[in-house]
């Protein structure tokens, strides 16, 4: 099963995007709104292309795109989330998992020179296993996965903070 998952993170970002309807999100700093969000009923791969025109920050909030698996009557949270570092011109990837409110786990799982303002971000929830996969338009890659016991998502979402762009998302039930 896991080679199956991973296979699905390999050949899935490869096929053409063109079908995908493109929406745009204008997201001030300090705020955050959510552009996409779909029911979830069994295991998913969720995904979103970026197209990012604009970061803003308002001095204490940085701009943060992120894709959720969300199970809110657990008050249950995984985030896979980009930023633009404050200090220089990198990208940023990390994973965080939010329980009641509280973080028990946030990693910072890639950084890569801002070379493209192209971005994907893919999660696949397969059984306790969530697999997350990030690329820019120069094809710099990371894949991670996390183990989360008895874990299950009822939404997955994309949310938007702090910048202008076009996205389009897909999900396919495996």
């Amino acid at each position: 099963m896991k080679s199956f998952i991973w296979l699905l993170l390999v050949f899935l970002p490869l096929e053409a995007m063109s079908k995908e309807e493109l929406h745009k999100f204008d997201t001030p700093a300090g705020k955050w709104e959510q552009e996409h969000k779909i029911q979830v009923k069994s295991d998913i791969y969720f995904s979103c292309d970026l197209n990012l025109e604009e970061y803003r920050n308002d001095g204490e909030w940085g701009p943060t795109i992120s894709l959720h698996f969300n199970n809110p009557e657990e008050k249950d949270e995984v985030a896979f989330h980009v930023t633009k570092s404050q200090e220089d011109d990198f990208l940023v990837f990390g994973v965080s998992h939010r329980k009641n409110m509280v973080t028990d786990y946030d990693e910072t799982i890639l950084s890569i020179k801002r070379v493209s303002d192209q971005v994907k971000l893919s999660m696949v929830q397969s059984d306790n296993v969530i697999y997350f996969y990030a690329s820019d338009g120069m094809n710099q890659s990371s894949k991670y996965f996390i183990i989360l016991p008895q874990y299950s998502a009822s939404e997955a979402t994309l949310v938007t903070s702090g910048a202008k762009g076009t996205f389009s998302c897909e999900d396919k039930r495996i």
